[in-house]
């Protein structure tokens, strides 16, 4: 059984170590103290108490920024990440919801277009790495 509860500074570890699961580039333990401190945030967590997703978010009254979302790759497919998000939208009800995916990302788009986001613009070249770079497809969720 997976529940939802909010992220804590001690799952700042379990932050890391999930991310460099999910992405080449992932920030420290310690990037994620910080981060937890300022943030709000939600994680998944199994019946061992392991974390397998984790969502950050921030934001005020009426906006909500997600800034990361990240499933376990073994927990894919098990609509984590739709728990994680339907969560914010029931505790933040009323509030416009925005997102920034990586062009390329096209199971991460499919998956917002899924929860209604819709393509409100495009940061050009916002992602770069070893083999160019990306536009952002900025994305937005209607309050409810």
């Amino acid at each position: 059984m997976l529940i939802i509860k909010n992220l804590a500074i001690e799952m700042a570890e379990a932050c890391s170590r999930l991310h460099a699961m999910c992405d080449q580039t992932y920030w420290s333990s310690h990037e994620y103290e910080k981060l937890i401190s300022r943030m709000q945030g939600v994680g998944c967590i199994d019946d061992k108490d392991v974390l397998r997703g984790f969502l950050l978010f921030q934001g005020i009254d009426d906006y909500i920024d997600v800034v990361y979302i990240c499933v376990d790759p073994s927990f894919r497919r098990m609509k984590l990440g739709k728990r994680m998000m339907e969560h914010i939208f029931d505790k933040k009800r009323g509030a416009d919801v925005f997102i920034e995916v990586n062009q390329g990302n096209i199971d991460a788009l499919n998956f917002y277009y899924s929860l209604d986001f819709m393509l409100i613009g495009k940061r050009l070249n916002y992602y770069k790495d070893n083999a160019g770079s990306n536009d952002a497809m900025v994305l937005k969720r209607n309050r409810i």
